[in-house]
């Protein structure tokens, strides 16, 4: 009884809870029509309306001009009393200025296109419709793939996929993070049952096409997160891929860091009249507010030795360093792990696996203070690093937007922060016009060289210890020569490179092979390019060339080429026609015809022919013997049997060639001058032709047979030839032992005899009947005799 009263009140509580759920999402939706701004309506017209701006001011464009009050609270939004309690639970009270724009559009269900700069809280802007949508259908696993929240690295997916979890904490969904370097067949078994996916776009995409019960014809919403990013890594195809899969009715929600052409033709591919929202686009700056940003001038052979000073010198405070590629993280990390600068270093670049990646990150996060990360640019967009204090820049980034990009790791979300970039003159010059244009404020320093520590001593002893280490000194040369290179800021002169070298502990510069000048001007200048953007560039590049080439065909007619063009036509036109063996054989015979002409006249003696001009045959040597022509077409194609070994025999004894199709028994192909297959036969080249047979198979046995006999007579002589030697060592050997007598002597002699003095001995004992018949005593007992007499040896 008591059991069944349990069972009552689980229940009770059970409809309870779905009672007061059922009443708090009808709640929700009440409030999102009256609060949420209406469709069309700016941020400021919607602030107005509600009273939380002044009602003075001209009404402004759609795209809003700034940022909003960031005073209000999420307490204040209408969201459901499980995410308000995530919030509340990890320290989301205020709202950011794109949260401020973005989240009502999103909670009102409609499309919206931001732009924020990096650093802004775009996550949460996303994160937070996402679950609410869900929960106001109250989504189950039983409906498959509810939102996908796509992101173009594994960092940024994985950190998403952190803020989802601690918004969501409350909430019973299923969400899955689907990024590559993880097993494969292990998410394909928990793919269909996850309500929400955090990916990858290549990871999603194969999902979709490889595993069973990947159904996205059910999503509600879809998130593209870092769109710019995106396309920079070449991901373009592979989301209009994935936008093919999904309903044609959701909600997508797009941010950007930049608006630019590829990234509004996305929009215009996966949005439906979208809110244009954006909160950087008449800021006075495009990074933090709170960043203080720094340039050292320093000279190239001075970087290393820069950085080791400036770790030395702040080892309290946390530090991510900038460098252009992986074999300078390699190169840095172990040399810096060595030389102990007085705080912990950690490395991070795209050639580490997943899992090597993700525990340095956790690591890097959770310390405060003494720590420094040397990154490539994978480190530069999205991840969210808390409390770094410093970013340097030890190589000079390609672009302005990567520089921005970079320091923007540093003071988030309205907190403090510094950023320091090392930079040659020559780079100075360049790059700080640039970020003017950029509006960012750069103010030029330079290192108290008094306080600096030098560590080429030392740096040269340890390649001298540490032959790894070598190599990674030298591809980090190489790798950095190229960069520079490929930035197209300046080009590095060889004694730029040898002292870079000898910086890094190099006793010579390596050889460094610098970018050709197609590469440099193709446009693709980035270092650190995925396998897919090194693939697609390959691909346009071959592209590109096939194109010029053709122009080019084009506009040279009549022009001398040499005869390569019309080569080129012919090559892809005898490619394109696939011919059968049969036809291919008819083919050259009817060359060889045409070529000789109808006197026996090589093709290079007739005007007529002009498909001869291009390709010709060039002999290999000019004093090698010449071979008397054939006289039929018979006797021809029988030598150059002979000549290839193509001549076989039959069990009956008939002589065939091997390949020469299904041609039956005095059938011949005739062709006239032209090369056109005749009709006649003539009996006089059948006669030709059984004759020419009949002399090279009589030809062919007569050789194999004395072939065969010479290799009998040698065979017999050298068989001769070992018993006779063998006869004498042993003969030699008994000469060398004590004699015992005449009669032994005889008698071994005997036993050593030829077979021609065995036959001798047993015609004299002919009348003895002890004695056998010579070929038995030489079959039966010379192995006994033979015995006994190495027994007499010793």
């Amino acid at each position: 009884m008591h059991t069944a009263e349990s069972a009552g009140q689980k229940e009770t509580r059970r409809m309870g809870l779905r009672h007061r759920e059922d009443a708090e999402i009808a709640d929700l939706e009440n409030r999102l029509i009256i609060e949420c701004p209406r469709e069309g309506e700016s941020v400021d017209q919607f602030e107005r309306r509600r009273g939380l701006v002044d009602a003075e001011g001209e009404e402004h464009q759609r795209f809003t001009t700034g940022p909003v009050l960031t005073g209000h609270a999420f307490g204040e939004l209408p969201l459901s009393r499980k995410t308000q309690l995530g919030l509340k639970d990890h320290g989301f009270t205020k709202l950011t200025p794109i949260q401020r724009s973005a989240i009502p559009y999103a909670l009102a269900g409609r499309d919206v296109l931001g732009e924020a700069r990096t650093g802004s809280g775009k996550s949460l802007a996303f994160i937070i419709p996402v679950i609410e949508k869900l929960y106001r259908m109250k989504w189950s696993a039983d409906d498959g793939v509810g939102a996908v929240l796509i992101s173009p690295t594994r960092e940024l997916s994985a950190q998403i996929f952190t803020v989802l979890q601690q918004v969501g904490s409350h909430h019973d969904f299923s969400a899955g993070c689907v990024v590559g370097g993880r097993k494969f067949q292990e998410e394909q078994k928990v793919f269909p049952s996850l309500s929400i996916v955090v990916c990858t776009p290549g990871r999603l995409l194969q999902h979709i096409e490889e595993t069973a019960g990947s159904d996205l014809s059910n999503v509600q919403v879809l998130v593209l997160d870092e769109a710019d990013r995106i396309l920079d890594l070449g991901f373009k195809r592979t989301v209009e891929l994935i936008l093919d899969a999904l309903p044609p009715k959701r909600q997508t929600l797009l941010f950007s860091a930049t608006m630019r052409t590829s990234v509004q033709q996305l929009a215009t591919l996966a949005l439906d009249n979208p809110e244009l929202l954006s909160v950087s686009r008449n800021l006075k700056s495009a990074t933090p507010t709170g960043l203080r940003q720094l340039c050292m001038t320093v000279r190239l052979e001075e970087k290393v030795n820069s950085l080791f000073t400036f770790l030395k010198t702040h080892a309290q405070t946390k530090i991510i360093a900038f460098v252009s590629a992986t074999k300078q993280v390699r190169f840095l990390y172990e040399t810096f792990r060595r030389l102990r600068p007085g705080l912990a270093v950690l490395e991070l670049h795209g050639g580490m696996s997943l899992d090597k990646r993700m525990k340095v990150f956790d690591q890097f996060a959770s310390k405060d203070k003494g720590l420094c990360l040397i990154c490539t640019d994978v480190a530069a967009r999205g991840v969210d690093f808390p409390q770094v204090d410093w970013v340097i820049q030890v190589d000079a980034p390609d672009t302005a937007d990567t520089y921005i990009h970079r320091v923007g790791r540093t003071a988030r979300f309205d907190r403090e922060g510094n950023a320091l970039m090392f930079a040659t003159e020559v780079e100075q010059e360049s790059l700080l016009s640039e970020l003017a244009q950029k509006k960012v404020d750069v103010r030029v320093t330079s290192i108290n060289r008094r306080r600096m520590f030098n560590i080429t001593g030392k740096l040269q002893s340890l390649l001298a210890s540490e032959p790894e280490v070598k190599h990674l000194a030298i591809k980090a040369t190489q790798v950095y020569a190229r960069s520079v290179a490929l930035a197209g800021r300046t080009k590095l002169s060889d004694d730029e490179v040898a002292a870079y070298a000898h910086s890094l502990g190099l006793h010579e510069a390596p050889p460094v092979t610098l970018p050709t000048q197609e590469e440099l001007t193709s446009g693709k200048k980035k270092k650190n390019m995925s396998k897919l953007e090194r693939l697609k560039e390959k691909i346009r590049q071959k592209k590109l060339a096939k194109k010029q080439k053709e122009m080019a065909g084009e506009a040279g007619e009549g022009e001398e080429d040499g005869g390569w063009s019309q080569l080129e036509e012919d090559l892809q036109e005898k490619k394109a026609t696939k011919l059968s063996k049969f036809e291919r054989r008819q083919k050259r015979q009817q060359e060889l015809f045409a070529a000789q002409g109808p006197d026996g006249l090589s093709g290079e003696a007739q005007e007529g022919d002009e498909e001869d001009d291009v390709l010709v045959t060039v002999n290999k040597g000019d004093d090698a013997p010449l071979e008397e022509e054939p006289a039929t077409q018979a006797e021809a194609r029988a030598r150059d049997a002979v000549k290839k070994g193509r001549l076989r025999v039959r069990k009956d004894g008939s002589i065939y060639v091997r390949g020469t199709g299904g041609l039956g028994k005095n059938q011949h192909m005739t062709f006239d001058e032209s090369g056109d297959e005749g009709s006649e036969r003539e009996e006089a080249q059948e006669d030709e032709d059984e004759e020419s047979a009949a002399a090279a198979k009589k030809a062919f046995v007569e050789s194999m047979r004395q072939k065969v006999e010479e290799r009998e007579e040698e065979d017999k002589k050298l068989m001769q030839e070992k018993v006779r030697e063998k006869h004498r060592k042993i003969k030699e050997k008994l000469r060398r032992k004590r004699p015992e007598g005449e009669d032994e002597m005889e008698e071994v002699g005997a036993v050593l005899a030829s077979p021609e003095e065995d036959s001798d001995t047993a015609e004299d004992h002919d009348g003895e009947g002890s004695v056998e018949p010579p070929a038995k005593r030489q079959r039966g007992e010379m192995a006994d005799l033979e015995a006994e007499a190495l027994k007499l040896l010793g």
